[in-house]
């Protein structure tokens, strides 16, 4: 069986395994400007200030691109695996100078950076939109900066100046405060899982950065992400349709919404959406990957090869590309193709699990069994609870009359899936090679619990019965075999005599 698959730097202090950086604004107002937006303002600039210093910190302890990435993509980075939380904050007077002191503090978790830096880099999407709102960030603070000039030129200003200088604050305000929600679900993105750690918060995040600022794409785009991670479809492809309508060059959200319309098994849409992703951007090799699958689920398998074949080019490491490449190639019987992809899945991810059972399928395929028992035993060391490669390690030790160990991995893929009612057949099968016929019919009853209507079980109790002399309870088997399309063992026990 195959799966699809500034600043004042105060100190950085080390607490455990955490490495905590802070940072302390101080920001006048009056004017045009209100104590509200300078709080705002104030709290971005030290949140900014924060995830430098520990981009600066996490570049020099990973010596990440041995130190030739860019400053703005460090920072990005920061910003995915660092938390920043404000510790104070508190008015001043200094002279005729009112204010606003912030102090706040990132701290970044050091178990396991590297790997943690390495998994932020690879998910380029991710990547893109940390990099795309510190730019949203940046320019926001230069129009911070720029009304604070004009601030100061206020005695100068009539009425109408002046009220238009406080709405461009206020707007310039809320912007920030969007971007600082839009961050704060950013930092609930798992990289490696490829899904947020908390999506109901992350959508009560973003739906209040889309209050402040309605028309965000990017905020609409990740709140379906979240709503996806929550098994929430259709909101979620409301909320990537909102996105496209904002942005009708957004590649990303057509991405996503054809991944939910592939989860709801809407595979057309979801091809139409995958093709319309990369007509907007070639290289996104996720979209070759999964309109692959789509192909695939639709049994147009030299498409999805094709699509497969372009993500691999696009991303020669790419060990799910190569999987799934392997996984068509089996469904055509090209088995000597999908052991090389399988194998080079294996070579990029050593612990890929499905590639080793499937790998485990095509040789068994091809009767090379002691290999197929010894992908399978890889599998299970990985994933001791997968079922299934105890059942397909069993079939192969069958197929080489090795049935004690049959029995025993047949055992273990029933105690891990009661239901595997061809798991008992076989187990019944091996039984009744042994000559051990009471555990034989045993086992050909539990099957045909789980699955009363297969002929193959009745035919194999009822010439199990009739090789204990237990005529009557063959002969019923057989009938019933027979009803079900297998009359072999009725016409046996007739020409025999038994009627």
């Amino acid at each position: 069986m195959r799966v699809l698959f500034f600043f004042l730097l105060l100190a950085h202090l080390a607490f455990g395994d955490v490495k905590v950086f802070t940072q302390t604004v101080k920001q006048s107002f009056g004017g045009s400007q209100s104590a509200d937006d300078a709080l705002v303002s104030a709290i971005a600039k030290a949140k900014r200030a924060a995830v430098e210093q520990a981009g600066t910190y996490i570049q020099s302890v990973t010596e990440l691109s041995n130190g030739t990435m860019a400053s703005d993509n460090v920072l990005a980075m920061a910003g995915g695996i660092s938390k920043t939380e404000v510790l104070s904050q508190k008015n001043y007077i200094e002279g005729n100078i009112f204010g606003v002191e912030v102090t706040v503090r990132c701290a970044v978790n050091t178990d396991n950076l590297k790997e943690k830096v390495e998994a932020v880099l690879k998910d380029k999407t991710h990547l893109k939109e940390l990099e795309d709102s510190k730019q949203r960030e940046a320019k926001l603070l230069e129009k911070v900066a720029e009304l604070e000039e004009q601030n100061k030129q206020i005695a100068q200003m009539n009425e109408s100046q002046k009220q238009e200088l406080k709405q461009q604050f206020q707007q310039t305000r809320d912007g920030l405060s969007a971007e600082d929600y839009f961050n704060k679900a950013n930092t609930l993105w798992d990289s490696q899982k490829r899904k947020y750690s908390d999506p109901t918060l992350v959508i009560a995040w973003l739906t209040k950065a889309l209050t402040l600022d309605p028309n965000s794409a990017g905020t609409y785009n990740n709140r379906g992400a979240a709503y996806a991670d929550l098994q929430h479809l259709n909101e979620a492809i409301q909320d990537y349709t909102q996105a496209i309508a904002l942005d009708p060059n957004d590649a990303i959200a057509y991405y996503n919404r054809g991944n939910v319309y592939a989860d709801l098994q809407r595979l057309n849409e979801s091809i139409q959406d995958y093709t319309k992703a990369l007509t907007l951007d070639p290289n996104c090799g996720a979209a070759y990957t999964n309109r692959g699958n789509v192909y695939a689920d639709l049994q147009h398998l030299n498409e999805a090869i094709q699509d497969y074949t372009q993500a691999i080019a696009l991303d020669p490491n790419d060990a799910i590309a190569y999987y799934n490449r392997g996984n068509v190639y089996a469904d055509l019987q090209r088995l000597n193709e999908s052991i090389q992809d399988y194998t080079k899945a294996l070579t990029l991810d050593p612990n890929y699990t499905g590639a080793y059972t499937n790998r485990g399928v095509a040789y068994a395929d091809l009767q090379r069994f002691s290999e197929a028992i010894q992908d399978y035993t890889h599998a299970i060391a990985l994933d001791p609870n997968l079922a299934q490669a105890y059942f397909n390690r069993g079939q192969a030790y069958t197929k080489l009359y090795r049935f004690n160990e049959a029995i025993q991995d047949y055992t273990q893929a029933v105690t891990l899936d009661p239901n595997l009612a061809q798991a008992y057949y076989n187990r019944g099968a091996a039984y009744a090679n042994l000559q051990r016929f009471n555990e034989a019919i045993q086992n050909f009853t539990q099957a045909i619990a789980l699955n009363p209507n297969d002929a193959g079980t009745y035919y194999n109790r009822g010439y199990a019965y009739f090789l204990k002399n237990m005529k009557s309870k063959g002969l019923k088997d057989a009938k019933k075999a027979c009803s079900l399309g297998n009359c072999a063992l009725l016409d046996f026990l007739h020409s025999n005599g038994i009627k």
